[in-house]
């Protein structure tokens, strides 16, 4: 047995125990031979690997590739499949929703969680992995030869209605396949996508409710379809920053909206009687040409080493209210605001590739609405923009300890907003970027930059300002690399 092949391959003695040329006979009317591979398991998530096996020399017999997954004369095709609970399995349904502020506002993020690229590749000529609803019509196709990258995302959409290819930028999230038929989120309660042109293999389903039918949801089904018009969206629950899919559709996704309905009578914001509150967020659809998330490939330190993290400059707090013209006007955050400060470094080697785009992706954050991480309170934090006349790009002159200069200058991490994201502040799945990187001035290998996250507190009427409760704010860092 050989290795690795391709993009997915295994490796040994990592994946399998690679074998020394065995004499190997094959009966005379028989056309098989079998022998076993060593599969060396591990608890790490990943999806299905490949090794090849070779046969060669052949005698007395002649060989032909006339199976689905052989390559080449002579050239097999092994798969590593993964078996461990509660770990990435290849491509999963990353973030979705079946309807916007128009009942065709609909989009389908797929994304690449293992630690390799994904080639998409059949064995059914010009087809590819297929999306569907639950009438088994299909939505969209991910073709054959279509290379997924580690993170990368696949992103389908209603051709029509969708109306987020703008977010991140003028295009910048354009489908990469679209359909043309809604999905009745009452009659067609569920996706799925499926391996192949069949209806045999499912890699990840989603539904709603009892109506959802097998194959399409997993575990649990979320509860309920939302009917009503909103800007919101179904983001999967990350692990470490990977979305992770436990097989559990209650539990592997979030429920997302820019607008919430505050905890209270009060039908405010976006509202779906029977369903859960929406967590303070953002949708955030991703394609093939987005930033991918690189939390191992960028260094993230404190803008200055020699204190402590939770110090100033690293971490600052003010405490009196956060109001226009620092804070978005309509909006005073009774519980002030903090500058979290940080340098980024590209630690690619002379030679390697420059960074052309930085995103930060709220992971987790103690937010309206959110799951509470600490007992018996925690802070509202809301993800925020400086605002004045206009929006504030810098900080200049930060004082750092030990430095010569009068201070360090700082890029204002700027939220990246959807259309009605309206004054509450961003939250979970909330994006936000640098324009001081990009295609004409990247990061250059070895290069850094310092940037600043502004967070805004919300104090309740019945609770102290400030934030004397615990808080979370955990981001995944996005980034598009050029060699």
């Amino acid at each position: 047995a050989d290795g690795p092949l391709g993009p997915v391959g295994a490796t040994a003695p990592a994946d399998y125990t690679a074998q020394t040329a065995v004499l190997r006979t094959i009966n005379p009317g028989s056309t098989t031979n079998t022998f076993n591979v060593q599969v060396n398991g591990d608890a790490i998530a990943e999806g299905p690997e490949t090794y090849t096996v070779t046969l060669t020399p052949v005698a007395n017999a002649i060989v032909t590739a006339s199976c689905g997954p052989c390559t080449t004369d002579g050239v097999g095709v092994g798969t590593i499949i993964n078996d461990d609970p509660g770990v990435t399995t290849g491509l999963v349904i990353s973030e979705f929703r079946l309807r916007g502020p128009t009942a065709d506002d609909e989009f389908i993020e797929v994304a690449n969680t293992t630690a390799s690229p994904i080639l998409v590749a059949t064995a059914f000529p010009n087809l590819g992995f297929v999306m569907r609803k639950s009438n088994n019509t299909a939505l969209f196709t991910i073709p054959n030869g279509t290379l997924i990258p580690v993170g990368g995302t696949f992103l389908g959409a209603h051709a029509t209605g969708y109306g987020l290819s703008n977010y991140g930028g003028t295009g910048a999230a354009a489908p990469d396949a679209t359909w043309s038929t809604g999905i009745d989120e009452t009659a067609t309660p569920g996706i799925a996508l499926f391996a192949d042109g069949t209806l045999t293999t499912v890699m990840d389903a989603v539904g709603f409710g009892a109506l959802a039918p097998a194959p399409y949801f997993e575990g649990t089904p979320l509860p309920v379809s939302y009917t009503t018009p909103g800007q919101y969206s179904h983001p999967r629950n990350p692990s470490n920053g990977i979305p992770i899919d436990y097989n559990n559709n209650l539990t592997d996704f979030f429920f997302v909206a820019v607008l919430p309905t505050p905890p209270g009578p009060a039908p405010l914001g976006e509202f779906t009687p029977g369903g859960p509150l929406a967590i303070l967020g953002s949708p955030g659809p991703r394609n093939l040409a987005s930033a991918v998330q690189r939390n191992g490939s960028v260094i993230f330190t404190p803008v200055d080493p020699l204190v402590a993290v939770s110090a100033p400059p690293n971490r600052a707090f003010n405490a009196t209210l956060c109001n226009f013209p620092l804070c978005p006007s309509g909006r005073p955050y009774g519980g002030g605001s903090m500058l979290i400060r940080r340098t980024l470094t590209n630690p690619a080697a002379p030679g390697g590739p420059s960074i052309t785009k930085l995103r930060f992706r709220v992971a987790e954050i103690t937010t309206l609405n959110a799951p509470a991480l600490f007992t018996p309170n925690q802070s509202d934090v809301r993800f925020i923009t400086p605002y004045s006349d206009f929006v504030i790009l810098q900080e200049t002159n930060v004082p750092v300890t030990g430095n010569m200069s009068p201070g360090v200058t700082l890029e204002y991490v700027q939220v990246e907003g959807v259309p009605t994201m309206g004054s509450e502040g961003g939250g979970l799945n909330t994006s936000g970027t640098i324009g001081a990187v990009s295609l004409a001035s990247p990061l250059l290998p070895g290069a850094s930059i310092n940037v600043t996250f502004m967070l805004a507190f919300n104090s309740p009427t019945n609770l102290p300002a400030g934030p004397f409760y615990p808080f979370r704010f955990l981001l995944n860092i996005e980034a598009l690399e050029q060699p």
